[in-house]
């Protein structure tokens, strides 16, 4: 739901969107579900957002 927000929001306005996901198979059914921690790749997914988020700036700052 929160992406296709996000998707519509950038139609609306004419912007580009990038929507990221750490999707697991846990339905925040128990206390502490959504914390994810080192070893279910919060690290590698903070790496990973890191590393788009450093490309989106280099192709909009030297790009456009």
């Amino acid at each position: 739901m929160e992406a296709a927000a996000l998707y519509a929001f950038a139609s609306a306005k004419q912007k580009p969107v990038i929507c990221l996901a750490h999707v697991t198979n846990q339905m925040g059914a128990t206390q502490n579900d959504f914390e994810k921690g080192r070893n279910n790749g919060s690290i590698d997914s903070l790496r990973v957002i890191s590393f788009i988020a450093q490309k989106w700036l280099n192709f909009k700052i030297g790009g456009c």
